[in-house]
């Protein structure tokens, strides 16, 4: 993996070159709302349609220290040309706004080069070394981003073979409020699940 990083335009750029189709790549990234089958950090995902081709993306995902983190962000998602771009307010200061954009380059055979690009503003008078650390935070979360996203393209036909998707349902004769709580409680003793911050009436 190659990786280019310039400090002072707040821009990181990731690229990886993946033994997969770029289409398969394209769709592990566009495709958020099954994100949480192949990715053990992502718990869930909500898409709605904005105006001029934007979509609305809230998700949630766990974090350093397993505590559930979310965000909302805009995208156009580009499947002809397998392009991606997004933007997010900043969460934490000296960062103001994350832009970023996705590529798929279709490479020799069944393989592509997969780009990730964040271009980080931050605030007029932001202290160089509050930069300097908001930079290297968004290198490391992109880089094991575009790794993982690899490991799961690379093995996505095994992974597939061994995914086993399991539905029931019970009447419970309760308020669906009462429900909820009682498994968020439940939920609270097993390890790895995700629930706090997430959608009302939902755990994972």
């Amino acid at each position: 993996m190659s990786i280019v990083v310039h400090e002072p335009a707040g821009s990181v750029t990731h690229a990886v070159q993946v033994a997969a189709p770029p289409e398969l790549c394209f769709a592990l990234v566009a495709d958020v709302t099954e994100a949480p089958r192949y990715f053990p950090s992502h718990l869930h995902a909500e898409v709605e349609p904005a105006d001029d081709g934007r979509e609305l993306v809230h998700r949630w995902v766990v974090g350093p220290g397993g505590a559930v983190r979310d965000w909302r962000a805009e995208r156009v998602v580009d499947r002809a040309a397998r392009r991606i771009v997004f933007g997010h307010a900043g969460d934490r200061a000296p960062v103001t706004a994350t832009h970023g954009e996705w590529t798929f380059a279709a490479g020799d055979g069944d393989t592509c080069l997969v780009t990730l690009v964040h271009t980080l503003t931050v605030e007029g008078r932001a202290d160089a070394e509050a930069v300097r650390v908001a930079v290297a935070e968004v290198d490391r979360a992109a880089a094991a981003q575009v790794e993982q996203l690899r490991r799961v393209a690379e093995s996505f036909a095994e992974l597939t073979a061994r995914t086993v998707c399991v539905e029931d349902s019970v009447l419970v004769a309760c308020a669906a409020d009462g429900a909820w709580r009682r498994l968020v409680a439940a939920a609270g003793d097993l390890p790895g699940a995700g629930y706090a911050g997430l959608p009302r009436r939902r755990v994972v």
